[in-house]
Protein backbone atom coordinates (compact mmCIF):
# COMPACT_ATOMS: atom_id res chain seq x y z
CA UNK A 1 0.00 0.00 0.00
CA UNK A 2 1.03 3.37 -0.84
CA UNK A 3 0.33 6.54 0.73
CA UNK A 4 1.08 10.20 0.89
CA UNK A 5 -0.38 13.35 2.07
CA UNK A 6 -0.96 16.47 0.23
CA UNK A 7 -0.29 19.57 2.24
CA UNK A 8 -2.19 21.48 0.69
CA UNK A 9 -5.66 20.15 1.00
CA UNK A 10 -4.50 17.81 3.35
CA UNK A 11 -6.20 14.99 1.61
CA UNK A 12 -4.18 11.28 2.35
CA UNK A 13 -4.43 9.28 -0.85
CA UNK A 14 -3.54 5.83 -0.41
CA UNK A 15 -3.46 3.69 -3.01
CA UNK A 16 -4.59 -0.01 -2.35
CA UNK A 17 -4.14 -1.99 -5.05
CA UNK A 18 -2.43 -2.51 -8.61
CA UNK A 19 -3.89 0.78 -11.12
CA UNK A 20 -5.33 2.11 -7.61
CA UNK A 21 -5.28 6.02 -9.35
CA UNK A 22 -5.41 8.25 -6.59
CA UNK A 23 -5.81 12.11 -7.00
CA UNK A 24 -6.19 14.99 -4.58
CA UNK A 25 -8.79 17.46 -4.85
CA UNK A 26 -6.65 20.16 -5.44
CA UNK A 27 -6.37 22.27 -8.47
CA UNK A 28 -4.29 22.24 -11.58
CA UNK A 29 -1.02 23.26 -10.68
CA UNK A 30 -0.75 21.92 -7.19
CA UNK A 31 -2.14 19.09 -7.31
CA UNK A 32 -0.43 15.30 -6.06
CA UNK A 33 -0.91 11.79 -7.17
CA UNK A 34 -0.18 7.71 -6.20
CA UNK A 35 -0.72 4.55 -7.89
CA UNK A 36 0.31 1.03 -7.66
CA UNK A 37 -1.19 -0.29 -4.26
CA UNK A 38 2.01 -2.64 -3.13
CA UNK A 39 2.62 -3.66 -6.90
CA UNK A 40 4.82 -0.81 -7.53
CA UNK A 41 4.88 2.81 -6.39
CA UNK A 42 4.03 5.39 -9.22
CA UNK A 43 4.23 9.21 -7.54
CA UNK A 44 3.54 12.91 -9.17
CA UNK A 45 2.79 16.22 -8.06
CA UNK A 46 2.80 19.79 -9.77
CA UNK A 47 5.11 22.49 -9.31
CA UNK A 48 3.09 23.85 -6.76
CA UNK A 49 2.26 20.66 -4.59
CA UNK A 50 3.94 19.47 -1.02
CA UNK A 51 3.33 16.46 0.80
CA UNK A 52 4.50 14.00 2.90
CA UNK A 53 5.12 10.09 2.70
CA UNK A 54 2.77 8.18 5.42
CA UNK A 55 4.62 5.25 6.57
CA UNK A 56 2.25 1.84 6.63
CA UNK A 57 2.79 2.47 10.52
CA UNK A 58 1.25 5.82 10.11
CA UNK A 59 4.12 8.13 10.78
CA UNK A 60 5.12 10.41 8.34
CA UNK A 61 8.55 11.75 6.87
CA UNK A 62 8.97 15.17 4.91
CA UNK A 63 7.57 17.50 3.61
CA UNK A 64 8.40 17.22 0.52
CA UNK A 65 9.79 19.29 -1.51
CA UNK A 66 12.22 20.10 1.21
CA UNK A 67 11.94 24.03 1.99
CA UNK A 68 15.76 25.19 1.79
CA UNK A 69 17.63 26.34 4.53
Amino acid sequence: MNSVRCLNCNTVLVSKSFRDFQRCPCPEGSYIFIDGGDSYTRMGFCQGSRWMKVEADGTETGPFPETPG
